[in-house]
């Protein structure tokens, strides 16, 4: 080739200096080379590959390149992962200018956005701009049209999706995934029309208020039996004896069964009962039910909530009595009183640190820590006491071979507490994972907010994945302590390894902020004395977080979903 212009040989020389192989971006050059029907002509793209050629000391002596053709070669790479009769892929960038070839040439074209002669191309001469409605209709000239949406977060280094729709170039409205490639320094963009992405929601729809009428007719003729059945179960349900319990009233109820409050035939301690509903009893249930007993019950930790007894009854329904705890869960606690001082937040997750210290060091991770599972109780006289709730989705980090349990690439938890390697590779989750769980746990505590609040779960799961957590006092209108803000944040770190080590390293830490050991017995007595527990006001608080829908443990197979969608 050898007769590049001075700018054009700089792109290569740089690959050069770098010592490693690389690719330079696509790039016009102005002296003739062969276009792809051979004919010599001014103004082709190019892009370059090369790699250094080292001596035996390993300096370098000199380098191998060739030419890539980013009309064909390249563009021929994205071209595979295009969709339907409108979807494309394509590269661009930090100028926001298109890298690859479209696959709308002959629209552009016809629309004027590139010249009208079939020897003109896209690569190299189309912005990805939004031109505010569909191009022809669009009076802003196009260099003062604003980047796409996508376009603009992707150069900001954001990877993303968007399902509610966005106009590309061309003013079309559509739906896409974009990411943005640091070491090749471009972006790369899927995008499909949203009229062919969502053309089978209609019949879809319609399918389904067909479906909905026909429930509705369905509902009113079993509403009056529903209502007498429903009647006599609670009458049931306040007689029903388990063994030796009694059960009186039912105070909550979780993914993995219900609890009441009961009465021993002959001790006279509350107790609380936990057991698993009859239309979940399959064995698998059952085997992770008698597993959280068997698992808490061998803890001995006073902030960990204590086993008293399990069993079944003669009807097959499995249960187990623990400790009854009259208090507040940490959302009750927030969702009834707002944020908490920083002193009381040190407190807390201290308590919370020492009953998860004792699990780690059993080789137990509890992989499902939240406020709702962790309470704040008198108990003994002393006040502010903090108990860890349910330990049904926990995983023994020796235990490789029961995958009877949690199914190998499951993700099981809260999508709002769940930590990065919770997600991506939950099997090889440890301790630490517990730590970003509480670390966004101390996030709520601190702010009333949750790190990442998101619509679905698949969005919460893409911030944990992805997203920078804004500072907790960018949430709030008060100044909070730095030193607990900077180690919350360590918490919420993505890399594991930029966590506190383990839970009693994060005891430490805490101990060494400004305001520990400042919330102690006299303001908890205090604080108490003036909001003193109520069973049915802390009942009716369950129902008041917004996030709800984000609030249950769930399990997600994404193996399953890939053998399903794919």
């Amino acid at each position: 080739v050898g007769k590049f212009l001075d700018q054009d040989a700089v792109r290569l020389s740089r690959l050069v200096e770098a010592g490693t192989a690389g690719v330079t971006l696509p790039f016009a050059v102005d002296v003739p080379i062969p276009d792809r029907d051979g004919v010599m002509s001014p103004g082709q793209p190019i892009m370059f590959a090369a790699a250094p050629i080292r001596d035996d000391d390993g300096e370098i002596i000199a380098s191998f390149g060739f030419r890539i053709d980013p009309q064909d070669d390249f563009t021929r790479i994205l071209r595979t992962a295009r969709y339907g009769e409108s979807g494309e892929t394509y590269a661009f960038d930090a100028n926001g200018l298109l890298i690859s070839e479209s696959r709308f040439d002959d629209e552009l074209r016809a629309i004027g956005l590139i010249d009208a002669g079939p020897e003109s191309r896209s690569i190299l001469n189309v912005e990805i701009r939004d031109p505010g409605t569909y191009i022809l209709d669009s009076n802003v000239p196009r260099d003062q049209q604003p980047l796409t949406r996508m376009a603009a977060a992707a150069i900001q280094g954001r990877a993303g999706v968007d399902v509610e729709g966005y106009r590309d170039y061309r003013g079309v409205e559509v739906v896409g995934a974009w990411t943005w490639l640091d070491e090749y320094d471009f972006g790369v963009t899927t995008e499909v029309d949203a009229a062919e992405a969502f053309a089978a929601l209609t019949a879809l729809n319609r399918a389904f208020l067909v479906l909905i009428l026909v429930l509705a007719i369905s509902a009113l003729a079993i509403l009056a039996s529903y209502l007498v059945i429903r009647n006599l179960r609670k009458t049931a349900d306040r007689a029903q004896k388990l063994g030796q319990y009694t059960l009186e009233k039912k105070i909550g109820e979780g993914g993995m069964g219900a609890v009441y409050r009961a009465r021993h035939a002959l001790l006279r301690r509350p107790t609380a009962v936990k057991l698993l509903p009859e239309e979940t009893s399959s064995e698998e249930a059952v085997t992770r039910f008698e597993r959280e007993v068997q698992l808490t019950s061998e803890l001995t930790h006073p902030n960990t909530i204590e086993i008293y007894d399990y069993g079944r009854t003669p009807e097959g329904v499995f249960y187990y009595a623990m400790e009854y705890l009259p208090g507040y869960s940490l959302n009750q606690l927030v969702e009834l009183f707002g944020p908490l001082p920083e002193a009381r937040v040190i407190h807390i997750l201290d308590q919370a640190c020492s009953s998860l210290a004792e699990a780690h060091s059993a080789g137990i991770i509890h992989r499902d820590v939240k406020p709702s599972n962790i309470m704040v109780c008198e108990r003994g006289g002393i006040h502010d006491v903090v108990k860890v709730l349910d330990f049904g989705l926990v995983k023994e980090v020796d235990q490789a071979s029961d995958l009877s349990i949690t199914a190998v690439g499951s993700v099981t938890g809260t999508p709002l507490y769940v930590s990065p390697e919770g997600i991506k590779s939950p099997d090889d989750a440890d301790g630490r994972s517990d730590l970003y769980c509480l670390g966004a746990v101390g996030y709520y505590l601190l702010t009333g907010g949750h790190v990442f609040p998101g619509e679905s779960p698949l969005e919460v799961f893409s911030h944990h994945l992805t997203s920078t957590p804004e500072p907790p006092s960018a949430r709030v209108d008060r100044e909070i302590a730095k030193d607990l803000e900077d180690l919350i944040l360590r918490c919420l770190e993505k890399d594991p390894n930029q966590r506190p080590g383990d839970a009693h390293a994060l005891r430490d830490e805490l101990a060494n902020c400004r305001d520990a050991g400042s919330w102690g017995e006299k303001e908890a007595i205090r604080w108490w004395q003036e909001h003193p527990w109520q069973e049915g006001v802390v009942r009716k608080a369950d129902g008041i977080s917004t996030d709800s829908k984000l609030q249950p443990t769930m399990a997600v197979a994404f193996q399953d979903r890939v053998k399903t969608t794919g």
